[in-house]
């Protein structure tokens, strides 16, 4: 998901967007009397607007990854019983991601709208391999098979308190909450 700003002479447009769709716009008319706090609120709204649709499609993507994973690996090693038992149980481990994923993906995709470039890449680079490799590396030991398909949930999940974290630091600094 992409945070964009586009801040012209008439209107101040922005957008949360996903690939190609745009998910979420708004809209404010440029005003000379308008002061940098109401500008400020309406971002706040904004930002407070994203998360609720990042937690509702979050909620929405898991309970139907969990709904369908019989349906979609039947589909797939339907053939084998063994293999699709194993499939479905990994698919449903793994689909737990989805509900952290996004506000990691949004909170690095925020800081770099704020232009602050060196924490979207930290958020990133602990999300998409620091945590998911170490966390590839332990858990089987710990949880067998299991730890391979709950890996990626458990390394969202630490990127979530990364990034929850720099949030919090951070707001002060860009007055954000």
């Amino acid at each position: 998901m992409i945070l964009a700003i586009d801040i012209g002479n008439t209107n101040i447009v922005l957008g949360c967007m996903e690939h190609d769709r745009i998910l979420v716009e708004a809209r404010m008319a440029t005003d000379l009397l308008k002061t940098s706090d109401q500008y400020c609120v309406e971002l706040k709204n904004l930002l407070n607007k994203s998360l609720r649709l990042v937690a509702a499609a979050a909620l929405v993507l898991t309970a139907l990854s969990e709904l369908l994973a019989r349906p979609l690996t039947q589909i797939f090693v339907g053939y084998d019983p063994e293999l699709w038992a194993f499939t479905c149980h990994g698919f449903q481990l793994y689909s737990l991601s989805f509900l952290f994923s996004g506000f990691n993906v949004f909170g690095s995709s925020f800081f770099t709208a704020l232009n602050n470039g060196l924490v979207s890449a930290g958020i990133s680079f602990s999300r998409t391999l620091l945590f998911q490799v170490a966390a590839v590396l332990m858990l089987p030991l710990v949880l067998g098979v299991d730890g391979i398909w709950l890996a990626i949930t458990v390394a969202e999940l630490l990127c979530l308190l990364v990034t929850a974290g720099c949030l919090v630091k951070l707001r002060s600094r860009y007055h954000y909450a």
